[in-house]
């Protein structure tokens, strides 16, 4: 791509110096600050990823009380003690 070419495509074309700076200052910082948003886009996307990714691999957590109810809902009981009397 030549200068001309180049130019024209940042609208640079026919402006004097002073203003040809100020306009290639403004599309400068247009394409950091664009930049730098698409980075902070990037970083929160890695991150929701990683923590994702950590709750999948982390074990389920565990409620107060589930071992003492297990104990107990667990347990066998005993059927042959309940037969009808009737039988």
């Amino acid at each position: 791509m030549s200068q001309e070419e180049r130019d024209a495509r940042l609208g640079l074309t026919g402006l004097p110096g002073a203003e040809r700076k100020a306009r290639t200052r403004l599309l400068t910082e247009r394409v950091q600050r664009d930049a730098a948003t698409a980075r902070a886009a990037l970083r929160a996307q890695r991150a929701r990823r990683a923590s994702a990714s950590a709750a999948a691999d982390a074990p389920a957590p565990a409620h107060a009380g589930a071992a003492a109810a297990d104990d107990t809902t667990n347990a066998p009981t005993d059927t042959c003690a309940t037969t009808r009397q009737d039988e």
